[in-house]
């Protein structure tokens, strides 16, 4: 259990001003049994764009990334885009595997929160992790 997959679920809508800082906060991760996900909510901008730039720099380092578009016409919002990504992520994970939620305008601020969580949650057995900015 040690080097357990961890799931990072990510929903786009527009968010070419801060995406790019998010997934360089995920890249910069010491923790490297990642499995990045990310939903875009039909961003009318480049945001989807600016993701799949980082396809590369992710393979690179032996970290998964998969890009879904909605297939919808419209936006759908928030929390029907966040039950389209639990959908997609939980058809992947496995028993053992964590999920971490990110938002496109969040970032992880040190280089080793993934892997503290990851710890945190081994040692204590938990099944779910609610974490401050500073675990």
């Amino acid at each position: 259990m040690k080097n357990r997959k961890v799931f990072i679920g990510m929903r786009t809508h527009n968010s070419s001003d801060t995406v790019s800082k998010s997934l360089k906060s995920v890249l910069q991760q010491e923790y490297k049994n990642i499995h990045i996900v990310i939903y875009g909510d039909k961003s009318t901008d480049n945001t989807l764009s600016l993701v799949n730039i980082y396809k590369n720099m992710f393979a690179q380092k032996g970290i998964q990334m998969d890009v879904v578009s909605g297939e919808q016409q419209n936006n759908e919002g928030c929390g029907k885009a966040s039950e389209r990504l639990s959908k997609i992520v939980a058809s992947q994970i496995g028993d053992n595997d964590i999920y971490m939620g990110l938002d496109s305008d969040d970032v992880f601020l040190t280089p080793n929160i993934v892997e503290n969580c990851v710890e945190q949650m081994n040692k204590t057995k938990a099944n779910i992790l609610i974490a401050g900015y500073d675990i």
